[in-house]
């Protein structure tokens, strides 16, 4: 045990700010994770949209606006995973 972490068992208040931070950190990832929810969710609803418009006029961009979107939802899904990890070392 390194002699930063040994002196914290004596100081009540540094440990008192340091859960301080660790729970306004966890809030702040909560709050992004949440963000993140609502945005996969929206992009999951115009990828919805856009694959029902699929068969009709300019089928092609529509092909290019979904790959789009699926790409930002994988890239959403990837954040929020990394957020749910980092949250994940908070809470231990």
């Amino acid at each position: 045990m390194s002699s930063a972490v040994a002196s914290l068992a004596d100081d009540i208040d540094a440990l008192r700010a340091l859960c301080a931070r660790q729970a306004e950190d966890l809030a702040r990832q909560s709050g992004q994770l949440h963000e993140r929810d609502n945005l996969n969710d929206k992009l999951k609803e115009q990828l919805a949209v856009l694959r029902r418009a699929r068969f009709g006029k300019s089928s092609e961009k529509i092909d290019r606006n979904i790959a789009q979107l699926e790409l930002a939802n994988a890239d959403h899904r990837c954040t929020v995973g990394a957020l749910e990890v980092a949250q994940g070392v908070f809470t231990r």
